[in-house]
């Protein structure tokens, strides 16, 4: 079971700047350039002149050709003119592989171009060989995280990581540090990539799984330079061992959104584009459960399991039964019954305190109707909560609450039991990464603002889901 979502750029026909030679790698600027003037160089090392930096550029502050001087030569390190006029002098390549651009704007493996910092973000650092160009640059108080290297074909595939969203990029003509200068613009204003889309939806279907496959692609232009997007969206359904319950994943590799009872792939899957995308489902009937097991002892408590299925209809039309499966235990805590209920991912779902002895068959039963959805559970919506854990310090903190809400079902009084738990580390951009707490453990990390420690776990704890927190 798998999903995955991801972005590739193409460069159809590379239209770049030029470059202009210059020693130290810097936010390009000077007067007169579109995009920054040249600076004269200053030593390099192991073999790298000056580094160049890409701008439609006159030749350095005031019109002068700009110098590199240090560093040995490697190969092929000739003069040539850039689209801006401005001569690169002296420019010897990277690890000894020629720096240069051509005319044309396509540049050649290795050239050692400082990177374009893209408008409204600044350059945190910049590396760059023959093999491989990096760069980490702060945009609007996102940070953003771009790489770039070639593939056995010959073309650059570039990453771009902006928070916890990772876009891929490819570069068929393109090579150096002039991809990851497209990267961070394309990357850090979207709204550059205007093209109309076109999209795919094909699926691959077997007797036990299938895997549906939505391909979108979209043509820009970006400076002179045509892209092409391409979106992948992935989705899949997978059947249990020998049987026709199946498991459906519309959001990533471990994930399960959705279970299906009577799962047949004889006709493809495309069905899960408009479940995991479109409408919410249409239920056609009420949950129909039936009883596993039951069972009760004295001191043992007592123990149940269900199994409910419901038709539903999707937005294309397509008719599915979802499923859905529980397991209950019971127990004496203190003196008083506590139960809890798991669903089919083994996640606590629910947790009651009742006045009914554990050992009675009719505790399980309150608690799995409700659990259930048979029976409706009304809850006072005011709990009540207690600190069990508040660790702080400078850059990190941690806290957990536990929560009792008084409620009715089947005319049962009952005690709902929840918990909501955060912890959140201070980041380099001065926000803080938050991780909510859940039954299943760490959910994903949200980012947020805070002046120190204690206000992050606070406004953490604003937006974390309470849960249940089983029989502990």
């Amino acid at each position: 079971m798998h999903f995955v979502k991801s972005t590739f750029v193409f460069v159809c026909a590379s239209a770049l700047l030029s470059t202009a030679a210059c020693g130290e790698l810097r936010k390009p600027k000077g007067s007169g350039a579109t995009h920054g003037a040249g600076r004269s160089g200053s030593g390099g090392s192991n073999g790298v002149s000056g580094g160049a930096a890409l701008g439609n550029a006159d030749s350095g502050e005031g019109g002068m050709p700009p110098e590199a001087s240090g560093g040995s030569a490697g190969r092929g390190g000739a003069p040539t003119a850039g689209v801006g006029g401005g001569a690169i002098a002296g420019g010897a390549g990277m690890t000894g592989v020629s720096g240069a651009m051509s005319a044309a704007g396509t540049s050649s493996v290795g050239g050692s171009a400082g990177l374009i910092v893209p408008e409204g973000c600044e350059l945190v650092n910049e590396h760059a060989t023959s093999l491989y160009c990096s760069a980490e640059l702060t945009c609007d108080d996102n940070h953003l995280t771009v790489s770039c290297a070639p593939e056995d074909s010959g073309a650059w595939l570039c990453s771009c990581l902006d928070g916890a969203t990772s876009t891929m990029f490819e570069f068929p003509e393109t090579s150096g540090m002039p991809t990851c200068s497209i990267t961070a613009k394309a990357c850090s204003h979207p709204e550059l990539l205007t093209g109309e889309e076109k999209c795919v939806l094909d699926d691959e279907p077997t007797d036990f799984d299938c895997v549906a496959t939505d391909t979108c692609r979209r043509q820009h232009q970006i400076d002179g330079v045509r892209l092409e997007t391409k979106t992948e969206w992935k989705a899949s359904c997978e059947l249990l061992s020998d049987t026709q319950y199946a498991f459906c994943s519309c959001s990533d590799m471990i994930k399960v959104d959705y279970h299906l009872a009577d799962a047949s792939f004889s006709g493809g899957c495309q069905f899960l584009d408009a479940l995991c995308r479109g409408a919410e489902p249409t239920p056609k009937s009420d949950w129909d459960c039936s009883i596993d097991f039951e069972d009760a002892g004295p001191g043992y408590g007592c123990h149940s399991g269900k199994t409910c299925t419901q038709a539903v209809t999707l937005e294309d039309g397509s008719d599915l039964d979802f499923w859905q499966s529980y397991n209950l235990n019971c127990r004496t805590i203190d003196g008083r019954t506590r139960c809890t209920c798991e669903d089919i991912t083994g996640q606590e779902k629910l947790t009651l305190r009742l006045g009914i002895s554990a050992d009675d068959i009719g505790a399980c039963q309150v608690t799995m109707d409700a659990c259930s959805g048979v029976e409706t559970l009304e809850l006072a919506d005011t709990p009540e909560c207690t600190t069990t854990k508040d660790d702080t310090t400078v850059d990190y903190c941690e806290r957990v609450l536990d929560c009792t809400e008084e409620g009715v079902t089947a005319r049962t009084q009952v005690t709902a039991f929840t918990r909501i738990g955060a912890s959140c580390s201070h980041r380099e951009n001065g926000k803080w990464l938050c991780n909510c707490k859940s039954a299943s453990g760490l959910l994903d990390g949200i980012e947020l603002g805070a002046d120190d420690s204690e206000g992050a776990c606070s406004a953490a704890m604003d937006v974390c889901p309470r849960f249940a927190p089983g029989l502990d």
